[in-house]
């Protein structure tokens, strides 16, 4: 299979997953009182994790994989989208989910201001994965015959 269709179907289904969260779970969490918050948020990233994680890791080695063998304007402006997509993960999401997973510590109004930013903060990554997507398949659709 061709590294480039590769990287288009695990971008496809990152983005997939993005906007599922982005749209459908995220902002649910802030109906949530904090004692639920904290169990449903554990309970949320540790599913979503066995997926995400995983995949993340099998792009991100197709993004490089795609740099070492078609090296070229495009193939590292989806590698460095990925940087930035995996940058917003530690740098931002990560530490909402941080504080959000200790929310029965911390007064509602702190848990509430976190899940914000985690719903903020992960538009960052919605419109880097989709961007990717988009590329991928224009990039797959000029190889195609005809």
């Amino acid at each position: 299979m061709n590294i480039l269709l590769i990287n288009l179907v695990l971008a496809a289904i990152m983005t997939g997953l993005i906007w599922t969260v982005q749209v459908a779970q995220y902002p649910l969490f802030r109906f949530l009182d904090v004692a639920s918050l904290s169990t449903i948020h554990r309970q949320h990233c540790a599913r979503i994790g066995c997926l995400v994680g995983p995949l993340m890791l099998a792009e991100l080695t197709a993004a490089i994989a795609l740099v070492v063998t078609q090296s070229g304007a495009t193939s590292w402006t989806l590698l460095g989208l990925l940087v930035l997509i995996w940058l917003s993960t530690v740098l931002l999401q990560a530490p909402a989910h941080a504080v959000i997973a200790q929310a029965e510590q911390i007064e509602d109004a702190t848990a509430a201001r976190f899940v914000g930013a985690l719903v903020l903060s992960n538009w960052i990554r919605t419109i880097l994965w989709t961007a990717r997507a988009g590329i991928l398949a224009m990039a797959v659709a000029k190889q195609l015959p005809g």
